[in-house]
């Protein structure tokens, strides 16, 4: 009787899990032979080292044996790694030495040089392996990768999405955090309703339907000013008033009726300004986040430039600071957004490492602060970066003058202290034609259809 062969199978799920594993023990291993730093300085502060973008050491203990994790703190009484999540404290008398690491983003692509764009296994492993290390911009940016090569991978798409949700929620923390450690920042005066909505009505795009409500009587009064282009018969001109609301307006667009825009209300954001909440601004965003703690252009070091830092995602909060940053000019006169080129705006040169802009972020005081600047963008290839730029072309091109006075006057002349300051005799005014604009593509209006306003 022959013996029985007994076929053994594996799991398609612990196969990818293997190869995962395979994959990341090379790269573990390829990581181990870059040369070791010197022992890095004293940390100040636990908590900023948790904000601080990851620094692995190897803690070689006085036995020989060594650890290797994130470094919390170091001092003169003891060093504290991360390892695995926990937090491992190593009496000095222990230690016999603190290893750096390179950058993470420096190994991580040296081990990307080294994957073939089409090894979607190997490029997860890589994945896996800058999450460990809290690397998430560059996980997700890999992993944006990943999916232009193989769309629908599962292993990828619910990747992408626990990062997404992570940096929100990252984002969020890091912002309460924040506003329970840093003194208060100076009161900043916001705008009104009225103005709010005033940008709005400014920056509506005809192309994409907007909540908006547009009294009878604002139509009547219309037709009234302009009797010349609208129907002779009653009948004709009482039907307007049933139109879409979007109708209407593109009718007050095209007669330039701009006091009646206060009389339009809208009741949602349209697309560029909801991007700007979402996407740009607030906790979703990186403005608020990186550029406007209280430690940077939220506090009483601001300079002249000083943003809102509380409630975030509140309109009032979210339309000042636009309206702050659409105004602002660098000191020689340059707005801090070029609307002509968005990808030359100083707004984000400013937030990108210094060797690769085009207008480096100034030195900052360190002891004034307590912590040192820190780039947002790597390069123009950044995906936040081409999202902002995105944005700035979807605004309304030429620029509107929406008509408001910002700062508010004061008679004690503490706006002019502490508020952004802004040069009125630069500020856009609504004197420039659609013949201004580009034709290359690079800030030309995406509401191709919208008169002016």
């Amino acid at each position: 009787m022959s013996p029985v062969k007994i076929r053994r199978t594996v799991h398609p799920g612990f196969a990818l899990v293997h190869s995962l594993a395979a994959a990341c023990l090379t790269l573990w291993a390829a990581a181990a032979l870059w040369p070791a730093p010197d022992e890095p300085p004293p940390t100040a502060d636990a908590a900023d080292a948790r904000d601080a973008p990851f620094t692995e050491v190897v803690v070689t203990l006085v036995g020989g044996r060594e650890l290797r994790g994130r470094l919390i703190e170091r001092n003169d009484e003891a060093v504290v790694i991360q390892i695995n999540g926990i937090d491992t404290t190593l009496p000095r008398h222990r230690v016999a030495s603190v290893r750096v690491l390179p950058p993470v983003e420096e190994r991580y692509r040296t081990l990307r040089a080294a994957v073939e764009d089409s090894d979607v296994r190997a490029r997860l492993a890589l994945v896996e392996w800058l999450r460990g290390r809290e690397a998430y911009q560059l996980a997700l940016e890999e992993l944006e990768g990943i999916l232009e090569v193989d769309p629908g991978n599962p292993d990828a798409t619910t990747l992408k999405n626990w990062l997404e949700n992570h940096l929100r929620l990252a984002a969020r923390s890091r912002t309460q955090r924040r506003e329970r450690r840093e003194p208060p920042a100076p009161a900043i005066n916001t705008l009104t309703e009225q103005e709010i909505n005033r940008i709005r009505v400014y920056e509506i795009d005809l192309s994409t339907p907007t909540r908006i409500i547009i009294p009878d009587a604002v139509m009547r009064e219309l037709m009234v000013r302009y009797p010349e282009t609208f129907p002779v018969e009653h009948d004709e001109r009482e039907a307007i008033l049933k139109r879409e609301p979007m109708d209407k307006l593109r009718m007050i667009f095209e007669r330039t009726a701009r006091d009646l825009y206060d009389r339009v209300r809208v009741l949602e954001d349209p697309p560029a300004m909801a991007t700007f909440k979402s996407r740009i601004h607030g906790s979703g965003g990186w403005i608020v986040n990186a550029c406007a703690s209280n430690r940077c252009h939220g506090g009483t070091e601001a300079g002249r430039l000083q943003l809102l830092n509380q409630r975030i995602n509140s309109d009032k909060t979210v339309y000042t600071n636009f309206l702050i940053l659409e105004r602002f000019r660098l000191a020689d006169g340059t707005p801090l957004i070029n609307h002509d080129e968005p990808a030359r705006s100083p707004l984000l040169h400013m937030a990108m490492n210094r060797q690769a802009s085009l207008y480096p972020h100034p030195k900052v005081d360190v002891r004034a602060v307590g912590r040192d600047w820190r780039p947002v963008f790597r390069s123009t290839e950044d995906r936040r970066f081409r999202e902002t730029v995105a944005w700035i072309n979807s605004l309304y091109n030429p620029r509107p003058d929406y008509q408001i006075e910002y700062p508010r006057p004061s008679s004690d002349n503490e706006q002019e202290q502490h508020g952004p300051q802004t040069d009125p005799d630069n500020a856009t005014d609504n004197d420039d034609s659609p013949d201004d604009q580009h034709d290359d593509g690079v800030g030309v209006n995406t509401q191709n259809d919208r008169p002016g306003p």
